[in-house]
């Protein structure tokens, strides 16, 4: 199984938990176990602190879409707003245009 997109950071040998991304690899003839670099922050940060360097993209392309769709909505709301008055203008002007011709 791939380890995804995110940083890989060998093992601490020195922290003794269970890590729940690991891999093994050959460097130099060697076993070197590798963990997301992720696990290992988070055993030295503050939830507070990890919060900071949360991944906000997500949140950010979420934002963008909702900003999107609104403002979609808004110039298909001036639009329709925009249309509603020329047709009242035209009504308007053929009702003027039938009443000169009745006289």
């Amino acid at each position: 199984r791939d380890l995804g997109q995110k940083p890989l950071c060998t093992m601490p040998r020195v922290l003794q938990r269970e890590w729940r991304h690991r891999r093994r690899a050959r460097v130099f003839c060697d076993d070197v176990e590798f963990v997301q670099c992720s696990e290992v922050w988070s055993v030295f940060l503050s939830d507070r602190s990890a919060a900071g360097l949360a991944d906000v993209t997500a949140e950010w392309r979420a934002d963008e879409s909702a900003w999107a769709d609104q403002q979609t909505e808004d110039l298909l709301a001036e639009e329709r707003t925009r249309r509603e008055m020329i047709w009242t203008a035209l009504a308007a002007q053929h009702d003027a245009q039938e009443e000169q011709e009745r006289q």
